[in-house]
């Protein structure tokens, strides 16, 4: 039984085992993929730049040739000389490309030598890499499979969770609002299944209760905690909406996630029309006429 221990147990093996995995992912060298194709590039482009550049030197051997043989009148004397400076500054031109080339192919060669050193050792701790991904999988099914159930027993509690509470209001006793309850909660228990950071949080009050703080800083993207939140912060008025919206003939199953979600789903478009016509001061029949 996955719950024979409890959620909270299930939730901080399952904590450890991923914790577990990404210290050992980290300790790996870094993959050097990409690295090893810039290093590819380069040296491709310098090869390219010193056969051009050893072509011109012997374009300019060729010009210096061909006015050496010339008659030394005054102009060949000039043409001479500045074949001969053409001539140095293609020789300082290769001599420049060989050594970019030259350190261009020092770098993939210590980009190859890098990757192949990630490669010995994923394949050391590859058993227990293999292991850890194994557990932490079942662990997440576990999860996974026991969430509709767990959700269901919430609804049905005599007092609900603080951190539910706080984002959707109390389990209702309509059956269409209370699966649109369920249907929320179902992706906050999801989220914290994933994520042990947004447990221990509901003095805090708000979504803060529910999901913990933002995991990123103010001016980076979250999405996935964006996204919840944003929902979130409708959650009373999406329930209200679900119980307005579904007909005295529509049960959905007490357990059945895709049920709540299909319902949640549809209470967001309705909110969003109704929020829409109200702010343009028309009313809902009216919105709908107009196909807002």
């Amino acid at each position: 039984d996955p719950l024979a221990f409890g959620i909270e147990r299930l939730r901080a093996a399952r904590a450890t085992y991923a914790h577990d995995l990404v210290h050992l992912e980290a300790a790996l060298p870094s993959d050097r993929t990409h690295a090893v194709i810039r290093a590819k590039q380069e040296l491709a482009g310098a090869q390219h730049d010193l056969r051009q550049a050893r072509f011109a030197v012997a374009e300019a051997r060729r010009e210096l040739d061909v006015a050496s043989k010339r008659h030394w009148g005054r102009r060949d004397k000039q043409a001479l000389t500045r074949c001969l400076r053409a001539v140095e500054r293609a020789d300082d031109a290769v001599a420049a490309a060989v050594e970019v080339e030259g350190g261009a192919r020092g770098r993939l060669s210590a980009e190859l030598a890098a990757r192949q050193e990630r490669a010995r050792a994923m394949e050391a701790v590859a058993p227990e890499r293999a292991e850890l991904t194994q557990v932490l999988g079942e662990l997440e099914a576990a999860l996974d499979d026991t969430r509709a159930a767990r959700v269901a027993v919430l609804a049905a509690e005599t007092i609900a969770p603080a951190h539910l509470v706080a984002v959707i209001g109390e389990p209702p006793g309509d059956p269409a609002g209370r699966q649109a309850w369920c249907g929320l909660a179902y992706r906050v228990e999801s989220y914290r299944d994933r994520h042990p950071e947004a447990l221990g949080q509901e003095a805090c009050g708000g979504v803060v209760s529910a999901l913990g703080p933002r995991p990123a800083a103010r001016w980076q993207r979250a999405p996935e905690w964006d996204d919840l939140a944003g929902q979130l912060a409708h959650g009373v008025a999406l329930v209200a909406v679900a119980a307005e919206i579904t007909g005295p003939g529509e049960r959905g199953l007490e357990n059945e996630a895709s049920a709540w979600r299909k319902l949640v789903e549809r209470a967001g478009h309705v909110l969003d029309a109704k929020t829409l016509t109200h702010e343009r001061g028309i009313s809902r029949d009216q919105g709908m006429e107009l196909g807002l």
